[in-house]
């Protein structure tokens, strides 16, 4: 083969010289290449977290649908039961009362039940992390 302009360029400069440029030059770029390897890790790793975060909402809010419609219809019977155990019509002050309490432990349960979807995603990462140690 009849040798090209950058075979004969390089083959003026020293193998040793060339040698040392390339080690100087990969050197220089190592640092570099592991700290954008590194924050890619860690925003791969943050991804995965924020991707169970949204998995758990996903299940939490799943939940609070399917049971929203049993929930009523439980509320509705045990307020019926309840009311045609005292066969007496509440006035409008304590009817008022009666469903700012239902509204109040609705939403108490609502809160607890979102407080307790809340730990079990904590306990899930502190064992991702202690399975990653």
């Amino acid at each position: 083969l009849p040798p090209t302009n950058t075979s004969q360029h390089y083959e003026l400069i020293p193998t040793t010289t060339l040698a040392a440029a390339e080690s100087s030059l990969r050197d220089e770029i190592s640092p570099y290449i592991t700290l954008l390897l590194t924050r890619a890790e860690r925003q791969l790793e943050r991804q995965a977290r924020r991707i169970e975060t949204l998995k758990a909402r996903a299940e939490l809010n799943a939940g609070r649908l399917s049971s929203a419609p049993s929930t009523a219809s439980t509320t509705t019977t045990a307020d019926g039961a309840s009311g045609g155990r005292k066969k007496k019509k509440l006035d409008g002050e304590a009817a008022l009362r009666a469903r700012v309490l239902r509204q109040r432990r609705e939403a108490l349960k609502y809160s607890v039940e979102r407080l307790e979807m809340e730990v079990a995603q904590k306990e899930r990462e502190v064992r991702m992390r202690l399975g990653e140690a």
